[in-house]
């Protein structure tokens, strides 16, 4: 239990840190690439979660603590949807690795592996359309599925982010078996943990002190 702590405070904050900085900063380009980054991240993140404490729930509070860490960006002035939207999208991500892995994990053989990966993110783009399609237009600004090509659109970024995951899971797995390191991989202390936890929830507060005093 405290090994399963350790580790979602870990890297939980991790992956709320790399949301209120990295991803911010992701959404606010002009070009649409963030896509190419936000789920690939995220499934290292739940990856190395699992990998470490083998708990399918533990990738959904290490998705429910960063979807948390996001949503203190809402101190700070910027639009409601650039907060909610990715905060709800980290735990959609939280909600398809964890399906698939307690779907497809059970009954994955060595050689059909790569199916967790690569299905976990079609199913997130599968939820992530039926969100946008159900949230209230005054709360979002981004485009709902209205037609065909919206939706073979994000099929196709499901398709291409499938592909990365593969390649990405396939090479940590290969990084930790390499001469026997499997189980070798950072185990933080529960001080370590705790302390950037903290600094991950007071990191947009003391961002919104900043602009106050300025």
């Amino acid at each position: 239990m405290k090994k399963q702590i350790e580790t979602v405070l870990f890297w939980g904050s991790l992956w709320g840190l790399e949301e209120a900085t990295l991803g911010h900063v992701l959404h606010l380009l002009p070009v649409n690439i963030g896509w190419l980054f936000w789920f690939p991240l995220a499934y290292l993140f739940m990856f190395l979660t699992y990998q470490k404490t083998g708990k399918a729930t533990a990738v959904l509070w290490t998705a429910a603590m960063a979807s948390s860490i996001k949503s203190i960006d809402l101190l700070l002035p910027i639009r409601i949807d650039k907060v909610i939207n990715p905060a709800v999208s980290i735990l959609l991500e939280g909600a398809a690795v964890f399906l698939l892995i307690k779907v497809i994990r059970p009954r994955t053989t060595d050689k059909s592996r790569f199916l967790i990966p690569f299905a976990s993110s079609l199913v997130y783009q599968l939820f992530y359309m039926i969100y946008i399609s159900i949230v209230p237009l005054f709360f979002t600004a981004i485009p709902a599925v209205t037609n065909v090509f919206t939706y073979l659109n994000y099929g196709l970024h499901g398709l291409v982010n499938g592909i990365m995951l593969v390649i990405i899971s396939e090479f940590c797995i290969w990084v930790l078996n390499r001469k026997g390191t499997a189980r070798q991989t950072v185990r933080p202390s529960m001080q370590l943990s705790v302390l950037l936890s903290v600094i991950s929830y007071l990191l947009p507060v003391v961002a919104l002190l900043v602009q106050w005093t300025i």
